[in-house]
């Protein structure tokens, strides 16, 4: 899953598409984009979602959007933490260029947010669950330092 304006990059959304990424419209619900994600996941495939929505400009975290622990409370699937380093070096914002520069990936252990049988999941669940995927991601990258 990646913001729509990628795609929009002549040679990089090109290249996203080969790699099966799928425009999602940000900041609206996008029902195609659900239904996108929905299907990978019932087909047992991996779905990549950025909790952040976008690359940091100082290399701190911001704070997560829900979608990711929503899926995790409504489809029961688990979340897998990964925290990148060094991507803003390799590509800084507002460029279009990136810099041949290695960038680390540290892979946590799953997170699992139990699928609720309640019609309606108390947003104070999804806002801790949100949390929790951060603070997971934050502590794999301060493993790097």
């Amino acid at each position: 899953m990646a913001k729509e304006e990628l795609f929009e990059i002549p040679v990089f959304g090109f290249i996203i598409s080969r790699l099966n990424a799928f425009p999602v419209r940000r900041g609206s619900f996008d029902r195609k984009a659900i239904q996108n994600s929905l299907k990978l996941l019932d087909e047992e495939k991996v779905l990549g979602m950025f909790p952040e929505g976008t690359r940091s400009t100082d290399g701190k975290l911001n704070k997560p959007h829900h979608g990711p622990a929503t899926f995790a409370y409504r489809v029961g699937v688990p979340i897998v933490p990964m925290g990148l380093i060094g991507t803003g070096e390799a590509l800084r914002k507002g460029t279009w260029l990136p810099k041949f520069k290695r960038i680390k990936v540290r892979i946590g252990e799953p997170l699992y947010f139990s699928k609720s049988s309640r019609v309606k999941i108390e947003k104070s669940d999804i806002i801790r669950a949100s949390n929790e995927i951060m603070e997971s991601i934050s502590s794999l990258i301060k493993e790097n330092e």
